[in-house]
């Protein structure tokens, strides 16, 4: 069997969604670099051997296996996408489809990468101060667990069916972009020490472009319940919604930033205005308890 090198940790068929027209290639923003350029998709959201998990291999029997495993999974999340992408080019759209929104609500650790923090288990060594550092084989480790454990997807899952789902389309001339972490999200809520971002807390606001014209929010029924006559159906965004919703995407990226177009201005003074956002070694979560905080990972802490 060949071996698979060069492994994705964003889709390449989800990138495609955000394609420089006619084209498999996106421009790029380089946050550390402070750059843009254009790529081909194959070559971007990829590490070599991502995916390799040497003890995972030998458990399973399987060479590759999680690359392997990911192929499938993968294409169940294809099929969601491309059939809510199908649905809202009709005249008559009717809503999300229900197994569509099932199976990305199961499948979300595909756009999430950089998952080190993410496991609940490591939500009380972030309020004790502690760092955590973890190898490349660990983090990956990690991310297999995740997607291996049936029972936490579905808990996160049956959370995030119980929200609003909302469709933003966007018929302004700057497309929404995309990242090397595409699952964004915003807390609304406020606690005394607790950071409340995380995909399930009370007031969280979860943001996913689906394309460069539109883009998935899953909101709170408490903290947005005027939301509720816009569930299941789309709304036109203006320039204003667009422009912040991309920036989710700056704060949250690791490294790279991908758009149809080379129109990256908001990036630049982003990065400019706070030289941490464009650091990929920065810190992401903070979590406050009086004058003290703590921080350490990726955004998306559970707390």
């Amino acid at each position: 069997m060949s071996r698979v090198k060069r492994q994705h940790f964003v889709p390449q068929f989800y990138l495609q969604n955000f394609a420089i027209e006619g084209t498999k290639r996106v421009h790029v923003f380089d946050k550390s670099l402070r750059k843009s350029f254009p790529s081909a998709i194959k070559d971007v959201a990829s590490r070599h051997a991502y995916y390799d998990l040497e003890a995972l291999d030998e458990a399973a029997g399987v060479y590759q296996a999680l690359e392997n495993y990911l192929a499938d999974y993968e294409g169940v999340a294809a099929t969601a996408v491309r059939k809510i992408l199908e649905d809202l080019g009709s005249k008559e759209f009717q809503g999300i489809d229900r197994d569509a929104r099932i199976d990305l609500a199961l499948r979300k650790e595909l756009f999430v990468s950089h998952l080190e923090s993410k496991h609940p288990e490591f939500a009380e060594d972030a309020r004790a101060g502690l760092e955590l550092t973890l190898t490349p084989e660990a983090r990956r480790a990690l991310h297999a667990r995740l997607i291996f454990d049936l029972e936490l997807r579905e808990s996160i899952a049956d959370s995030l069916l119980t929200r609003y789902w909302v469709i933003l389309e966007n018929p302004t001339a700057i497309p929404f972009y995309t990242s090397d972490h595409p699952v964004v999200h915003k807390g609304y809520a406020e606690h005394r020490w607790r950071s409340m971002q995380g995909l399930c807390c009370p007031g969280v606001e979860i943001a996913f472009p689906l394309s460069s014209r539109y883009l998935l929010t899953i909101l709170d029924p408490e903290h947005f319940p005027g939301a509720g006559q816009f569930h299941m159906g789309r709304l036109t965004a203006r320039q204003e919604h667009v422009e912040h919703y991309n920036s989710l995407q700056v704060l949250f990226a690791h490294q790279q930033l991908y758009a149809c177009v080379a129109e990256f201005d908001l990036v630049r003074e982003m990065v400019e205005e706070d030289q941490e956002t464009g650091d990929p070694a920065r810190r992401r979560v903070e979590i406050q308890r009086g004058d003290e905080i703590f921080a350490n990972g990726d955004p998306g802490l559970t707390t």
